[in-house]
């Protein structure tokens, strides 16, 4: 990441990450400063498994005064405590085992070593006095230390890089930037380390060996794994925001950058200066990438009741021009801070320098994939097994469930919904008010009226009606009827009836009807089944019953062929009156307000009235 200019502000600074939690101390830690639980962390980095030949030991003091002298860093290095030396009294060189001039193999390992060193030294020692910019810095780093797996294991091993391969990756920006989009903050920048470590996405589609397929420890770190952790789990493995959108089954689709995840270490390099604004600003950068690393693992740990802490380290590595510094970025357990401390420094204008940065580097890479890789696979495997709705930890430490829009589908929960009685409950405009008892079904099976009609033919004819209208009206105003439904003559026929007698329908022995009902009582007069065996009681002369059974008597002008082929498809064809209404061409016949008399409300398509009057066809066939 570039320095910043005059013209261009910085974006990151001390106080800004202090804002957010986030703190780094620049001075080498001892192990007593650290928290108990990270010493262990702290022991195993520093740990100098080889010891300097006794014969280099002159060459090794020699190198070290020069350096206090001209080196940079070399006027402080000695009094911040900064590892330049091997162990003082003698302790980190070899114990000669014997007095003659053949040297043990592990002194003949050591001394290659070392001259390979001392050829670094050479170059950093030229870098820093040419002057030269960031990027040869970044090159040097890569070709000598921070190098790629293939580079560290030239041969292929089948097990070795299933369960131990790393990525490297440079210059490459951290879009899924949990600062800008959970937080809504401006200031801190999206990180993007000049050098950062991650573990591979296993790509499915390889030549995976049929014994290590199923095995948690590869499945749990392959594309469709990670891709619907990240969709619905909640949890961010990558850094990049391609997991999020990518199709598990074309894994073409991703770029290398996005095929990494749950970054474990960073580097961010400055070229040699004796500017102090310069190493500031590089700690910042690497406290603000740690810290991003750090937030992506603890968004996976808090899914699990008891992680284990030694997993959330994140280790970085500061590089101004020669000056190295190793940190660990952790959360203080107490404070719920954010915290980069530093645990060793020393300088690659040394050739016990650069050994030990090699040492440390290595160290690092066993500590990754024995404490932290299988608890990160044990962390999945638990989240897959028991999903749960995922928290979130703020800058500050503290665990916050992400609130989610409801959906409109889904019900408030019990303590918000009000109770509401069903008295109080308004009615729909479009319901009628109708008494429980005076609900009416419509009997499936009942006979068309052409079957009445033929019956009543069969029997002696009674009088059509007592009323006084005139019979010669009744003649002139029959017309062929239609097949479903009583005639337009009929209807003014029974109309004229009911408007003389009057005074009958107002007789107290009659009850009244309500108004809300008379729509269904005719329903329930018109569709009554005859096939019960009981006879019904007589009626009153003027009630819709004794209407029908008027219209029934009158002669159908249809032959009594058709009425006979009529009378069994009429009792098949009655449920589906209304649809046969609605399919044939109708338009309202001649009889005015007539046809109100004749309205139909059918309860049995869905619970929906459907709103049936007396209609003529276009075109008659009879």
């Amino acid at each position: 990441m570039s320095t910043p200019t005059k013209d261009k502000n910085p974006t990151l600074s001390r106080k800004i990450l202090k804002d957010e939690h986030i703190v780094f101390h620049d001075h080498v830690h001892e192990s007593h400063e650290l928290p108990e639980w990270l010493r262990s962390t702290y022991l195993r980095m520093r740990d100098v498994r080889a010891k300097a030949p006794r014969g280099s030991r002159k060459g090794i003091e020699a190198e070290l005064k020069e350096f206090q002298k001209s080196g940079q860093d070399g006027k402080t290095a000695v009094e911040l405590g900064w590892s330049l030396e091997p162990i003082l009294g003698g302790k980190g060189y070899m114990a000669r085992e014997s007095f003659g001039k053949q040297s043990t193999p592990a002194e003949t390992e050591m001394e290659i070593s070392l001259r390979d060193c001392l050829r670094v030294k050479k170059r950093a020692i030229g870098l820093r006095k040419g002057k030269l910019p960031e990027p040869h810095w970044v090159l040097l780093l890569l070709a000598e230390f921070f190098k790629t797996y293939r580079q560290v294991h030239g041969t292929e091993n089948e097990h070795r890089d299933l369960f131990r391969r790393w990525e490297l990756h440079v210059d490459v920006l951290w879009n899924e930037c949990l600062s800008r989009k959970d937080f809504m903050n401006t200031l801190r920048t999206e990180p993007k380390p000049d050098i950062a470590y991650l573990f591979p996405i296993i790509d499915t589609a390889s030549n995976i060996p049929i014994e290590y397929r199923f095995d948690s420890k590869v499945e749990n770190f392959t594309l469709p794994v990670l891709s619907e952790l990240r969709k619905r789990g909640g949890v961010i493995p990558s850094p990049k925001t391609g997991l999020l959108s990518c199709d598990s089954t074309r894994p073409e689709s991703l770029g290398a950058s996005d095929l990494a995840c749950f970054p474990w270490s960073i580097v961010e390099v400055k070229p040699s200066t004796e500017n102090d604004r310069t190493a500031e600003f590089c700690y910042c950068q690497a406290a603000n990438g740690s810290a991003k690393a750090l937030i992506m693992r603890e968004r996976l740990a808090d899914m699990i009741p008891e992680p284990n802490n030694k997993a959330l380290v994140i280790f970085s590595f500061t590089c101004v021009g020669p000056s190295v510094r190793l940190w660990l970025t952790f959360r203080d357990p107490d404070s719920r801070n954010i915290e980069m401390c530093c645990i060793l420094a020393t300088s690659l204008e040394l050739t016990w320098g650069v050994f030990l940065l090699r040492i440390v580097i290595e160290n690092m890479h066993e500590w990754v994939y024995e404490e932290v890789k299988p608890e990160i696979c044990r962390w999945i495997s638990y989240v897959r097994s028991h999903p749960k709705r995922p928290t979130i930890t703020t800058p500050n430490g503290d665990r916050i469930e992400p609130r989610d829009r409801r959906a409109r589908s889904e019900a408030p929960p019990p303590d918000d919904r009000t109770t509401v009685s069903s008295s109080g409950l308004p009615k729909p405009k479009g319901t009628r008010t109708i008494s429980r008892g005076n609900t009416v079904p419509i009997c499936a099976n009942s006979p068309s009226p052409l079957y009445q009609q033929s019956v009543q033919l069969s029997s002696p004819p009674k009088p059509a009606s007592r009323s006084k209208s005139n019979s010669k009206s009744s003649k002139e105003m029959t017309q062929p009827r239609r097949a479903h439904s009583p005639t337009s003559s009929s209807r003014s026929v029974a109309r004229s009836t009911t408007s003389s007698d009057n005074s009958a329908l107002a007789s107290p022995s009659v009850p009244s009807r309500p108004a809300s009902c008379s729509k269904l009582t005719s329903t329930s007069s018109k569709f009554t089944s005859t096939s019960s065996k009981k006879k019904a009681p007589p009626r009153d002369a003027e009630s819709p019953s004794a209407r029908s059974r008027r219209r029934s008597t009158r002669q159908s002008t249809l032959s009594s062929a058709v009425e006979e082929d009529r009378d069994d498809e009429d009792e098949d064809n009655l449920k589906n009156y209304a649809c046969d209404a609605a399919d044939d061409d109708y338009e309202p016949s001649d009889g005015g307000s007539d046809n109100e008399a004749d309205e139909v409300y059918l309860s049995s398509y869905g619970g929906k009235s459907l709103k049936l009057k007396g209609r003529s066809r276009k075109s008659n066939v009879f």
